[in-house]
């Protein structure tokens, strides 16, 4: 082989080989990268699901810690709602415990003021139906001695008739003239009747005295030259009842 086409298939056969060579490393490069970035993946992967669980276990303390929070908060709130109640319950317990003593005091005031007032009530009923009989038991014994005293005095006049003559003894003196006697001849009150014999007794009492003669009841009436004297006995029997009236 000469030296010239000797030295071209060396160099064809370097050529050759180099080739390959190359190819080797750029592979081997490539896969390094390859691994390179595998590796980082991984890595990153691993990474990734460190920093996911460490985010889960942070939400997990998240949400427990707001649980407890929760619980705490539920527990310190019907903890101060049962504290709260039975205070108030026993602040309330103790109050209605005095109202109702106090409105229980009132209650048994008012109920003996009442009772009280009914006492009071009852007793000046009582006052005032005795004074009113005591009223109508004067008035009764009045009327009573009234008709004793007509009783009397009838039956004096019927058999005395002085007794009559005596009732002008205030009223007619001896020196009395010019006196008007006027009498009824019927004295109904007295039951006694006025006849001729007893009008002359009457004249007699005073100088120049005139009888004159009435046909109405119970009249008795003597008349001055200064006034008339109304002294029939139903007049003056009147005139007594409004006196001891007015006594009272």
């Amino acid at each position: 082989m000469s030296s010239i086409v000797k030295a071209k298939w060396v160099t064809q056969e370097n050529i050759t080989l180099k080739t390959p060579s190359q190819n080797s490393f750029e592979e081997k490069n490539n896969i390094r990268q390859q691994t390179n970035q595998t590796q980082e993946l991984n890595q990153n992967e691993a990474e990734f699901e460190q920093n996911a669980e460490a985010l889960q276990a942070a939400n997990e303390l998240m949400k427990n810690a707001i649980k407890s929070s929760q619980e705490i908060k539920q527990k310190s709130q019907e903890q101060g709602y049962s504290e709260g109640y039975a205070a108030g319950y026993e602040a309330g317990h103790l109050q209605g415990i005095r109202e109702g003593q106090q409105e229980g005091l009132l209650s048994a005031t008012a109920v003996t003021e009442v009772g009280l007032q009914e006492i009071r009530e009852v007793v000046d009923c009582l006052n005032l139906e005795r004074q009113t009989a005591l009223e109508n038991q004067e008035e009764d014994l009045l009327a009573i001695a009234f008709e004793i005293s007509k009783k009397i005095m009838r039956q004096q006049v019927q058999e005395d008739e002085a007794v009559f003559l005596k009732i002008f003894d205030e009223v007619i003196h001896g020196d009395e003239e010019n006196l008007k006697i006027y009498l009824s001849e019927n004295q109904k009150t007295l039951d006694f009747h006025i006849n001729r014999e007893i009008a002359e007794k009457i004249k007699k009492l005073a100088n120049k005295t005139k009888v004159i003669m009435l046909k109405d009841d119970d009249k008795i009436m003597v008349e001055t030259d200064d006034a008339v004297i109304d002294m029939s006995l139903p007049v003056q029997l009147e005139q007594l009842d409004k006196a001891i009236e007015q006594s009272f």
